[in-house]
Order: C-alpha cells, then sequence, then structure tokens
C-alpha cells in the first residue's frame, strides 16, 4: 500500500497516495514524536473462503514538543483491516481490494483505502 492507490482519509482531511500520505502527514506527525512506542494486541483473525478480517488494539505513546517543552501522550484504539480477493473492480474486471478502518477515540475515524489490482 506504498503507491498511489492508497488513500487516507482522517478527520476531515484526506491524502491522495503513498507520497501525500508520508510527506503531508505520516512524516511530519512522526518527527514531532521522540521515544514513540506502540503496541497491538486482542488480534482477532476472521477467514471467510478468501475473504480475511483482521480486529485489533493498537496503543501509541510518544514524547512531543520542541526541546524544553516536552509533553507526554498516550494514545489507542480500535481498527480493522480487511482483505477482499477476487471481486470485481469498477471497470467490471476481477481484483483484490484491500481497506484498513482504524477508529481512533477521541481524534474521530482513519479511513486507509488501497487498490483494486
Amino acid at each position: 500500500m506504498n503507491d498511489d492507490s492508497l488513500t487516507v482519509f482522517e478527520s476531515g482531511h484526506a491524502n491522495y497516495g503513498w507520497a501525500d500520505y508520508r510527506d503531508n502527514h505520516l512524516g511530519p506527525e512522526m518527527r514531532e514524536m521522540k521515544n514513540t512506542r506502540y503496541a497491538f494486541s486482542d488480534i482477532k483473525i476472521h477467514l471467510a473462503g478468501k475473504t480475511a478480517c483482521a480486529t485489533f488494539k493498537y496503543t501509541i505513546s510518544a514524547d512531543v514538543g520542541e526541546p524544553g517543552k516536552m509533553r507526554h501522550v498516550d494514545g489507542g484504539g480500535l481498527a480493522t483491516a480487511l482483505s477482499l480477493p477476487d471481486i470485481a473492480t469498477p471497470m467490471g474486471t476481477q481484483g483484490q481490494f484491500e481497506v484498513s478502518i482504524v477508529l481512533s477515540p477521541p481524534s474521530g475515524v482513519t479511513l486507509i483505502t488501497a487498490r483494486f489490482q
């Protein structure tokens, strides 16, 4: 999902393509964080034929701010990741579609979609 097919919707803003997301969202956000730690837990995988769904919890903690004005933040949320192979694309061909929906209270909903292959 690191190409132009990536789309991220978060808190009323959209990033189209990996480079846009990396350069204008993820990169600036991560550069502000120091001593970053994250973890995944309560991972549940569900299979139905070729379709897969995973639900999980995640946590993140980091120190943010400028030197001398750092503060510690903790966050977390729930996530769902889907893989739907061999479904019809908008052009009527067969392909694979993957989507990940991350729910991160209290900041809202992050929706990440990837391409039809």
